[in-house]
């Protein structure tokens, strides 16, 4: 059982930041731009937003800029060759096979001025090293990827007995409607012996820092306002006792 229905934490969502002992508490993505699934990505229901963004290849900072078809689905920001659009648009389809998919749990999107592209947006993703570089056609364009892209990187959280499990934000909806949670998290923490307490130098409002018992180093969370940042440090306090 979880916590009661109604509790903040069946509707909550936090930024995560990187953890430092994830082999022993986390399950990390294994590569970065992951080859489609069908189990994983359910392309039944409708995507957050799509569109054409300029990308530049991954760890090559001198390679040529492409024009790419994005679309973001849940908290998955997949990408096609730019001629897949039209499919898209007719049909409201997509292809189940990208060229490439990454997750964004836990992603920070933000503009990006020193990318040598107008309109560019950098997104640092929460288990690899590095920056993946994007670019809009204007700046209302801009504006709306970083925001979308940035909402996906919400990460829903569940507090089970003493135990914090993390899954996509999409997995919230699921939760809320049947009452039951994924026994498949993205990732557990055991909260027992753990310090839970605000955090005013993590670089974000409302944060938390959680140092558990058994690694070195702390989780940082942060929630969408005091009201919720001082229920969730009591409730992670709590299930660390």
């Amino acid at each position: 059982e979880v916590l009661p229905a109604g509790s903040m934490f069946s509707s909550s969502s936090f930024y995560s930041s990187s953890p430092v002992s994830r082999s022993a508490v986390f399950s990390p993505w294994s590569s970065m731009e992951q080859q489609a699934d069908p189990e994983v990505l359910d392309f039944s229901t409708k995507v957050q937003v799509h569109g054409v963004l300029w990308k530049r290849p991954f760890g090559r900072p001198s390679a040529k800029w492409s024009r790419r078809f994005f679309i973001i689905k849940d908290s998955f920001l997949l990408y096609y060759a730019e001629s897949e659009r039209r499919s898209f648009e007719t049909h409201r389809y997509f292809n189940i096979h990208p060229k490439g998919v990454i997750p964004l749990g836990g992603c920070v999107a933000e503009v990006s001025e020193d990318a040598g592209m107008p309109f560019a947006i950098s997104v640092r993703l929460e288990d690899f090293t590095g920056t993946v570089l994007l670019a809009a056609d204007s700046q209302e364009e801009q504006s709306q990827w970083v925001e979308m892209l940035q909402d996906s990187g919400k990460v829903f959280f569940i507090i089970k007995d003493s135990f914090l499990l993390y899954y996509a934000e999409s997995e919230r909806r699921s939760f809320e409607t049947h009452r039951y949670f994924n026994i498949h998290p993205k990732g557990v923490i055991p909260l027992g012996g753990c310090v839970a307490e605000v955090s005013e130098d993590a670089g974000m409002p409302f944060a938390i820092s959680v140092r558990l018992e058994d690694f070195t180093g702390t989780v940082l969370l942060a929630a969408d306002s005091q009201e919720e940042q001082s229920q969730w440090v009591e409730m992670l306090q709590d299930s660390g006792k």
